[in-house]
């Protein structure tokens, strides 16, 4: 949630936080976001997304309460499978999945250069 948040104007428009509006100054500040009040949870680790980023909607995650879920939505190759969420068991169907999500029983995590896969925190 948080793409271009730290580029420089004009290149710094972000969905929660558009040209004009508040910028929060710590992300407790960007916790408060209305739009955290209508999810369950939000994508900690992006392909796509910088460090600085990803670190910052960890932190969002964090004073939020959430886990983070790690995700690779990316529109080119090059953050293809870097973004990844950790089941901490096997997802055998749908049902499994929507399962697995509501007892988060999940983490974000992401994928290396040499292809090993890192969980950011421990699940229960």
């Amino acid at each position: 949630p948080f793409r271009n948040f730290f580029n420089r104007p004009p290149y710094n428009t972000n969905l929660l936080f558009p040209k004009g509006r508040q910028i929060p100054e710590s992300a407790s500040d960007a916790a408060n976001h209305p739009l955290f009040n209508l999810v369950d949870d939000i994508e900690v680790v992006n392909g796509s997304n910088t460090s600085q980023e990803n670190s910052y909607a960890s932190d969002v995650a964090t004073a939020l309460g959430f886990h983070g879920t790690g995700g690779s939505d990316v529109h080119s190759a090059h953050g293809l499978g870097k973004g990844v969420t950790i089941f901490n068991r096997d997802i055998k169907s749908e049902s499994d999945l929507v399962q697995a999500l509501k007892a988060k029983h999940y983490s974000p995590g992401f994928r290396d250069g040499s292809g090993n896969v890192h969980s950011l925190v421990d699940s229960p």
